[in-house]
């Protein structure tokens, strides 16, 4: 086994060049970096990143995993302490090897690969600086890493912003290398070191703990609320039809103008699922206090009961900007949608004219029976009022037989439901910020 790196107290060492790669993002002259000089030297770093990078967002915590077993292939590779450079992988709930495919087809068949318990481990140490716009000559830049020296005898790759969020919340000090235990995490197929001293080593325990556990449909109870193997807590509605629009796309297999789902409130909108497999468990079994007041919401809601009419109202002063204006008309038992582009002329006199250089059909409503049906239209009509039109020569947007000039109403679509409820209708969706028809 390699002797661990260590670092002299005076002049040039093999832990040098890891530190002058932080001196080209801090002040030079900082042997020893501590959370206080992350915190104080906010300008300097951001010069080069994004203080986001210094801060591990909540969702992103939320998604660290944790595994038990890593497995560790390695390559011959100069530039490191033991010769060799390791590529790390883990085993998942179910004993699974992650990323096998593509670890087998990158480690040499030659060196033996070893597993380790994750365990909370010290003593890493960093190496050096790699890949990047600054090493490389070539178009296709490989991402900037740092090298990292682990204990157990192997050296692998963090990110820049993975460094930064340890420094942030770790002392590195020289001779010693990183201060405080450590334990290999992922963000989806991305290797973490995460500090355990840091709250986000906390959440990423509940978050692996959860993933392990499994809650049957069997087991809801309206009212009540449960969690999800993402952290996300959902009160239960209860079991309701959720309706939608029938889109017809070309391509793939027709929308249901109902189905049968389980509906969630997350807090800001309801959440049809079908499956269980996202959640983990009961989070409270205590009545939500507003259980009452979200059901009537749910049946209010776009989703609650099937579309009964559609009809056309004033646009408002947001259907009409500086390029053009959203307006919609009823021909032959159908509703269609336009976007209408301005053209300006005059520009060069005291007196500028605005008129409509074309529209463009964006959809079709029809019912079928008593279920609304929507389809997308890419179709356009040129002004036959404008003689100076500048798309009259463009050849992907003449108009066609499936388009017929028609003058902007200055109308938009809405849609009464069954339950009463009225709503404006953009392009398929139902818009459910506005309330009152």
């Amino acid at each position: 086994m390699s002797p661990k790196p260590r670092v002299s107290q005076g002049g040039p060492s093999e832990f040098s060049e890891g530190y002058a790669r932080l001196g080209r993002v801090f002040k030079p002259g900082f042997f020893r970096f501590t959370r206080r000089h992350i915190r104080s030297n906010v300008s300097l770093t951001n010069s080069l990143f994004s203080f986001e990078d210094l801060t591990m967002r909540d969702d992103e915590a939320k998604k660290l995993f944790i595994p038990e077993t890593i497995r560790v292939g390695f390559q011959n590779r100069q530039g490191t302490y033991t010769g060799k450079l390791a590529y790390v992988i883990y085993y998942d709930l179910k004993g699974k090897l992650r990323k096998e495919t593509s670890w087998e087809g990158w480690r040499d068949k030659k060196i033996k690969p070893v597993e380790f318990k994750n365990e909370p481990t010290e003593g890493f140490v960093l190496n050096r600086g790699v890949g990047g716009a600054r090493r490389s000559y070539g178009w296709n830049v490989r991402n900037e890493y740092i090298r990292v020296y682990d204990p157990r005898d192997f050296e692998f790759e963090i990110s820049i912003a993975n460094l930064l969020f340890i420094l942030r919340e770790c002392d590195c000090s020289r001779g010693k290398g990183l201060e405080g235990k450590f334990v290999y995490a992922w963000d989806g197929t991305e290797l973490v070191l995460l500090p355990t001293t840091c709250q986000e080593f906390e959440v990423s325990k509940n978050f692996t703990q959860l993933q392990g556990k499994k809650l049957s449909a069997k087991e809801l109870k309206p009212g009540c609320s449960y969690i999800t193997k993402k952290q996300e807590v959902l009160v239960y509605v209860g079991r309701y039809d959720y309706h939608k629009i029938v889109s017809h796309r070309g391509y793939g297999p027709k929308d249901k103008a109902v189905e049968r789902q389980h509906i969630f409130w997350d807090g800001k909108a309801f959440v049809p699922i079908s499956s269980m497999t996202r959640f983990a468990g009961l989070h409270s079994d205590t009545e939500d206090s507003n259980f009452a007041e979200l059901v009537d919401k749910y049946h209010k809601s776009p989703y609650g009961t099937k579309v009964v009419k559609l009809y056309l109202k004033p646009a408002p002063k947001s259907a009409t900007d500086s390029y053009g204006e959203q307006f919609a008309t009823e021909q032959d038992g159908s509703w269609y949608e336009y976007q209408s582009r301005f053209v300006y002329q005059n520009r060069t006199t005291e007196v500028e004219t605005k008129v409509v250089d074309y529209i463009q059909m964006t959809s079709r409503y029809w019912f079928e029976g008593d279920v609304l049906n929507h389809e997308g239209r890419h179709a356009t009509a040129t002004n036959p009022n404008n003689l100076q039109s500048s798309h009259r020569s463009s050849y992907w947007s003449r108009t066609n037989e499936s388009c017929k000039w028609v003058e902007p109403t200055k109308q938009v679509l809405w849609v009464e439901l069954e339950s009463g409820s009225k709503f404006p209708l953009r392009y398929g969706t139902i818009v459910e910020k506005k309330k009152n028809g």
